[in-house]
């Protein structure tokens, strides 16, 4: 705890250190609970720069959309700004971003009291109120230029991207794994065109380029302790530009089927209707009336693009020999695609009713 308590100490916290506790969340940094002999919490984070490679400009955009953010919420009268908007605890040098001799990048958020996470298995008001929480960040910042973050992720959501790397890994064949994946290699070459068409709807300038946040599981949104509804989005290293339709498809992902991302008994990887209507549902009226026409019904497609973009990303690394994603036995990534394909196909039958939803106003 004494290193912890010197990083923590040598930011503007409230008080001493009392206590520093490990917080198990999350699969890229580490986290910590900090609590002080005052009344203010903390989390103290050390950011994995493996990952993120600019630490400086992800603290950049943080800075900027909390910023713009709560003014926004000032500027409307709102008064518990501390509940609804991460507060960045700046070092005693007065940055952002604390880093040490042995080159580590560390920060500090202000604890949000009084709220928790939407848990694993969200109730339908919890995955309504998820999307409800998500679609109002994104109107909040519809009027932010994107171009004024920077890609804390090179192209991370980028189909042709996640293409070219999987025909790549295919015809290298690195692993030998090739004649194991057959089947997966033609689904997925199968589904190209959905793969491939955002970013071309972006090139020829049919869908605009917003501030997304690019990691929308339900349990990167707290909601009050007391009421449930949505008070707070979190875990803010991904929001840089993107289409918002991946937002809302990897809310939708992540929420509207039950089972396990490696749940091998494909039979239980389905899409539940009340629960994709609900992360629609929310989302819908988060966003308000933000957009129309050919952006909003883009939304019906992105669950399943982004259901596609998940199990492009587990078959590249089955056949590249399990280089990026942690693996507990030699078929890990491979049932990981297959239970996302089959995810996809699930996504593309609801998307009909998506369409329905997102009808244009």
């Amino acid at each position: 705890m004494d290193a912890l308590a010197n990083v923590a100490a040598q930011f503007a916290i409230v008080g001493h250190v009392a206590s520093i506790e490990p917080i198990v969340a999350g699969h890229i940094n580490d986290t910590y609970l900090v609590t002080t002999d005052d009344s203010p919490r903390y989390v103290l984070q050390r950011i994995n720069h493996r990952i993120f490679r600019d630490p400086p400009g992800l603290m950049r955009n943080v800075q900027l959309v909390t910023s713009h953010v709560r003014s926004k919420l000032a500027a409307a009268g709102v008064s518990d700004l501390a509940r609804r908007v991460l507060e960045v605890v700046p070092s005693r040098a007065d940055e952002p971003l604390l880093q040490t001799e042995q080159g580590e990048f560390w920060r500090v958020y202000r604890f949000v009291e009084q709220t928790h996470p939407v848990p694993n298995n969200a109730s339908l008001n919890e995955i309504y109120q998820a999307g409800l929480g998500f679609g109002w960040f994104a109107a909040q910042l519809s009027d932010l230029p994107a171009s004024s973050l920077i890609e804390t992720i090179p192209r991370f959501h980028h189909g042709p991207r996640r293409y070219q790397a999987f025909l790549a890994a295919a015809t290298a064949d690195v692993a030998g794994r090739a004649d194991s994946c057959r089947a997966e290699m033609e689904a997925t070459r199968c589904y190209e065109s959905l793969l491939l068409g955002p970013q071309r709807d972006i090139d020829a300038g049919r869908l605009p380029l917003r501030i997304t946040h690019n990691d929308t599981k339900c349990n990167n949104i707290l909601l009050d302790d007391t009421t449930n509804e949505a008070m707070c989005v979190i875990d803010l290293d991904t929001v840089m530009p993107g289409l918002l339709m991946w937002d809302f498809g990897d809310l939708v992902r992540t929420s509207a089927c039950r089972a396990a991302e490696d749940e091998t008994d494909l039979a239980l990887v389905k899409a539940e209707v009340p629960r994709v209507e609900a992360a629609a549902n929310g989302y819908r009226d988060g966003l308000g009336n933000l957009i129309s026409g050919t952006e909003l019904a883009s939304l019906a497609s992105g669950p399943s693009y982004m259901a596609l973009i998940m199990a492009t990303r587990f078959l590249t690394d089955y056949l590249q020999g399990d280089i990026y994603y942690k693996i507990h036995h030699p078929a890990h990534n491979l049932d990981r695609c297959r239970n996302q394909l089959k995810l996809v196909a699930e996504l593309e039958n609801e998307r009909p009713r998506l369409e329905a939803i997102f009808g244009s106003r």
